[in-house]
């Protein structure tokens, strides 16, 4: 079975599809924060600095071990100096 097959053999589960949905978000978020700091020359240890916690707290952030809450992700935002934005996708889900 090819990779799509079974991606959307697995999509048939309401449990996946929001497990994925929730994987994917993070993994948009974790980018999304990695890209910033990439631009602006900010280190993890600098991030931490800046938020008032360890470098071990961000790691976890980006590498999706902790899951991070909409205040935390502003405050990562406020950070860096950037704001980050909702928006939504009106596709229904399979």
């Amino acid at each position: 079975m090819s990779e799509t097959g079974w991606l959307q053999e697995q999509m048939a589960s309401p449990t996946f599809r929001r497990i994925y949905a929730r994987e994917c978000l993070m993994l948009e978020f974790s980018e999304a924060i990695s890209l910033v700091m990439e631009e602006r020359k900010i280190s993890r240890a600098e991030l931490a600095r800046r938020m008032k916690r360890t470098p071990a707290f961000i790691t976890q952030i980006l590498n999706h071990d902790r899951n991070p809450t909409l205040a935390t992700l502003a405050r990562i935002g406020q950070a860096l100096g950037c704001e980050f934005k909702v928006s939504v996708d009106k596709r229904k889900a399979q």
